[in-house]
């Protein structure tokens, strides 16, 4: 199919140009244990985690602890986001 009968096409009938298909197998204990320890996780005051990389303390300035507070996130996303970074 030549790309301007691919993109009349799509256009006619409002189908993306992919078909994404996903076989993915989930242990919802597992799930579920992850959600509990996320959970334990953002219930905890952020300057009372001890985080760790590569099996070292990962060394966080007091100054982003502090200002992270204003942010409105999860001390999960403090990490996931890279805010620990600075």
């Amino acid at each position: 199919m030549r790309p301007e009968q691919r993109d009349a096409l799509s256009a006619s009938t409002a189908m993306p140009d992919y078909i994404l298909v996903v076989n993915m197998k989930v242990d919802v204990e597992r799930l579920l244990e992850i959600q509990e320890e996320l959970a334990l996780i953002n219930n905890a005051a952020l300057g009372d985690i001890a985080f760790y990389e590569n099996g070292e303390v990962v060394d966080i300035p007091q100054d982003l602890i502090d200002d992270w507070k204003f942010v409105g996130l999860s001390n999960v996303c403090f990490i996931t986001t890279g805010a620990y970074k600075g």
